[in-house]
């Protein structure tokens, strides 16, 4: 299998937080790590400072609904 290399920035608090979360999840679930997620809940991180960070973030602004949209709607053919 050939490595693949995939360029996300880390997240600095001014780019949209839900199109960087979709990004993430995208590589990590594209590279088999995404049991790397369900490892980290499992770990006991707070769940208050993870809700904070959402709640801060994530606003339910057109954009961000249209990218859940194009999301969702994806077929792979």
């Amino acid at each position: 299998m050939a490595a693949s290399r995939f360029d996300i920035d880390k997240f600095d608090g001014i780019a949209n937080f839900n199109l960087w979360q979709v990004r993430m999840s995208t590589v990590l679930i594209h590279s088999d790590l995404e049991r790397v997620l369900i490892e980290k809940k499992l770990a006991g991180i707070e769940q208050s400072s993870e809700i904070e960070t959402e709640a801060l973030y994530l606003t339910k602004s057109l954009a961000n609904r249209l990218v859940f949209k194009r999301l969702y709607t994806f077929r792979m053919i």
